[in-house]
């Protein structure tokens, strides 16, 4: 398949870069704002070789394209010459539910290779034991759940980075709070190891919870993140910037998210 071909007839029949507003993809969809659709024809688009389909919803332009999505999408960018910002949608013109949504399939999207890898895996590993075509007490079973397992288990550190994309915010810095989350030394086990029977920040309990796994804390904890770190921008000396902007950024969030968005 031609993307760079399939690209540049699509742009074409959209009426040229200068009538895209703004552009993104799904997991099988170009996503695209235009200044005005009324002159798309529809069935130009649909006759273009590789293209599946087209919905027009709310206020964007849908183009089916399949599991070559993001291909199509590279070479768009490229002969569109759209800058990285143009793959945002305004969210002044989405109504709320959409741009829930959008947001929710931006976040996700990226991660979909894992969480189907893992999941998959998964499913063979049970329909072997099925079948008994695999022992589910040897070794190599007990290595090959533990690798579905990651998938899940660390999947609030994969959201970190999509969502901070998303939010517009350090995705190193999201990563770590992933990380503060899912630390094996706040795990009840092993505090009570070393003595402590809970934990307490500055008078404050933190509530024992698993995020292995966990989806909901880590958005709300990044999202969070994503103002602190306009915050933290803002206050931080110009001279010492570079040490004291993160310092500020995870010592605000981190415990908010322990005490409060986590739980």
């Amino acid at each position: 398949m031609d993307y760079q071909r399939m690209a540049k007839e699509i742009l074409q029949q959209l009426g040229g870069s200068e009538n895209v507003i703004s552009l993104a993809h799904c997991a099988t969809r170009l996503r695209l704002q235009l200044k005005n659709v009324k002159q798309v024809e529809d069935n130009s688009i649909r006759a273009i070789k590789g293209v599946l389909g087209v919905v027009r919803s709310a206020d964007q332009y849908q183009i089916i394209i399949g599991n070559d999505v993001n291909r199509v999408y590279d070479a768009f960018m490229n002969i569109g010459s759209f800058s990285a910002n143009s793959s945002e949608m305004k969210k002044s013109e989405q109504n709320v539910f959409f741009r829930v949504c959008e947001g929710i399939a931006s976040v996700f999207t990226p991660i979909l290779a894992a969480i189907t890898a893992a999941g998959m895996l998964q499913a063979l590993l049970v329909l072997f034991t099925s079948l008994h075509l695999a022992d589910s007490s040897s070794s190599t079973y007990y290595v090959l759940n533990k690798i579905a397992n990651a998938g899940f288990y660390f999947l609030p550190v994969m959201l970190a980075y999509t969502a901070a994309k998303k939010f517009k915010c350090d995705p190193f810095m999201a990563v770590m709070l992933a990380g503060i989350l899912l630390h094996p030394d706040l795990m009840r086990d092993n505090y009570v190891k070393v003595g402590y029977s809970s934990l307490v920040f500055f008078g404050i309990s933190i509530h024992y919870v698993v995020y292995a796994s966990s989806v909901i804390p880590i958005l709300l904890g990044v999202f969070f993140m994503s103002y602190v770190e306009q915050f933290a921008e803002k206050v931080s000396p110009k001279t010492v910037k570079f040490f004291v902007k993160p310092l500020l950024t995870i010592l605000i969030t981190a415990p908010v998210t322990l005490l409060f968005l986590g739980p």
